[in-house]
């Protein structure tokens, strides 16, 4: 069952880093209306809950894996209590950074976003494969 957990982890920040190299202002954009909505602070928990059963694992890379999980499970909380933070710093981006800033950011989320799910799919193909 976590073979396919990790699978689909994976997969999805794969997919994500892939379309924040393709369209880095565009994602910007796409996460910049996603802390304005009004359920926003579900993906603080949707993070407690994904990153908690990465802390669990036993299996190839599990160090670095808790580690990612460690993080992901601790962003969560600052999610779920500063929502209102987070949308002031993606309003107030936009006006200090340049288009050219953002997208570097973006960039930097992407390759760690990408790094994290070749973690996931080396670890899942190395211990269950």
């Amino acid at each position: 069952m976590f073979k396919y957990f990790l699978i689909v982890i994976g997969s999805t920040q794969v997919f994500l880093a892939l379309i924040e190299v393709f369209s880095p202002y565009r994602a910007f954009l796409m996460w910049k209306k996603w802390v304005a909505g009004r359920f926003f602070p579900v993906h603080g928990l949707v993070l407690i809950l994904t990153g908690l059963p990465l802390t669990f694992y036993k299996g190839y890379l599990s160090s670095v894996i808790f580690y990612i999980g460690l993080f992901v499970v601790l962003m969560g909380p600052f999610i779920l209590i500063y929502p209102e933070k987070i949308r002031n710093v993606f309003n107030d981006s936009e006006s200090v950074f340049n288009q050219r800033d953002i997208k570097m950011m973006i960039y930097f989320d992407a390759f760690f976003r990408f790094a994290a799910g070749v973690i996931f799919l080396l670890s899942c193909w190395k211990t269950f494969f």
